[in-house]
């Protein structure tokens, strides 16, 4: 009786119709879900409430968690497949790393709203490069700001050499020295070591230099404030297994020098670089010579100044602080330049033709003149 009137008044065709839309918009989502429980069950290590309600609120989810369920069941069937060839200890480490790249995947899920590039899954094969390795498990747990040594009270000593390449300009009005050359420090990192069979015989490693701890250097009394403060480059640094750090510095400066030009130009100039730490001591950082001769194997003579190599050399001293609290002892690299200027240059052109004309005109002052006697004898 029910449905004839139903029927009549039309609502039985608009509450079938109702019925069918909503059939329609669930069921998809019923079979999703359905289908990803299924999945879920199937592997428990992915198996989270959350990340289901995250699944079926975000499409792109649902597809990046569809395609890494699908690998991880396909790659635990080839995995169960091969253990029958592999020992009990190499069963153990291939579930562990499995594990852990298990745990990668749901971190980067969970914290990702975009689909991971396709090699995902290769930075966890067992083919990464012995130098990926190495790096990554000496940089894990580093932290460049703090002294690299395992007692706090252990001293760090830096060796250096000194590479000089040219004497570019000395300006005797703003007394300054403007030179470049180049700078090798060796040192030892105790965080940096390594047993070299762990890693296929690999004894040496190459590092970004802004990666790892460098030892504050610094050129005082430089007109450059970026010298002033601190000398570095980013190229990158050489590491061998025991620690032992090498690392090269470039430098184009210009540093203060005090000049006397009295005798120019038979002047001689001497120029003194102090180069060092601003912050660090002797108790922390001390800095030595590893070569104790100034290094001119690529050295360039300059037009106006010879560098005088006799008496240039190059020697670490230490200075007292007596005014601090307590008293703190510094160790500086000293440079002692003497340069000798250029004379032939000057003597040709400015002492001869200078000489030449005081001298024609000393004899010429002091020649009489003969042109009245000879007037006189023509009247």
């Amino acid at each position: 009786m029910l449905l004839p009137k139903l029927a009549k008044n039309g609502s039985f065709l608009r509450f079938v119709i109702l019925y069918v839309c909503l059939f329609i918009v669930f069921l998809p989502k019923l079979i999703i879900t359905d289908s990803l429980k299924y999945s879920l069950a199937k592997n428990s290590q992915l198996n989270s409430p959350e990340k289901l309600k995250a699944v079926e609120r975000r499409p792109r989810r649902r597809q990046f968690y569809y395609e890494l369920i699908d690998n991880e069941l396909r790659d635990s069937r080839e995995e169960e497949e091969d253990e029958d060839d592999l020992t009990e200890e190499e069963i153990k480490n291939f579930k562990r790393r499995k594990m852990k790249s298990s745990r990668s995947g749901r971190e980067a899920f969970g914290h990702s709203e975009y689909l991971l590039p396709e090699n995902f899954r290769s930075l966890h094969r067992k083919d990464i490069p012995v130098t990926y390795r190495l790096h990554d498990d000496l940089l894990r747990y580093y932290r460049k700001g703090t002294r690299p040594v395992t007692h706090p009270s252990k001293i760090i000593n830096v060796s250096m050499s000194v590479f000089l390449y040219q004497i570019i300009k000395l300006d005797a009005v703003k007394n300054t020295i403007s030179l470049s050359g180049s700078f090798e420090m060796y040192w030892q990192d105790e965080f940096l070591q390594w047993e070299p069979d762990t890693y296929e015989g690999a004894t040496e490693i190459f590092l970004a230099s802004t990666d790892i701890w460098i030892p504050e250097f610094s050129l005082y009394y430089s007109v450059n404030f970026n010298d002033a403060v601190k000398l570095q480059s980013n190229n990158d640094v050489r590491v061998n297994f025991t620690g032992h750090v090498r690392y090269w510095i470039p430098f184009s400066t210009e540093s203060l020098c005090s000049m006397d030009v009295k005798f120019f130009p038979f002047d001689i100039q001497r120029c003194t670089l102090l180069l060092g730490s601003w912050a660090h001591s002797n108790d922390s950082i001390k800095y030595s010579l590893y070569s104790k001769n100034l290094s001119l194997i690529d050295f360039y003579d300059n037009q106006e100044w010879q560098l005088d190599l006799k008496e240039s050399h190059i020697t670490s001293d230490g200075f007292l602080y007596d005014y601090l609290d307590p008293p703190l002892f510094w160790e500086m690299i000293v440079i002692d330049l003497v340069v000798s200027r250029q004379r032939f240059y000057y003597v040709f052109n400015l002492v001869i033709p200078s000489a030449m004309i005081t001298f024609v005109a000393v004899v010429g002052f002091h020649t009489p003149s003969s042109s009245g006697k000879n007037r006189h004898e023509t009247n």
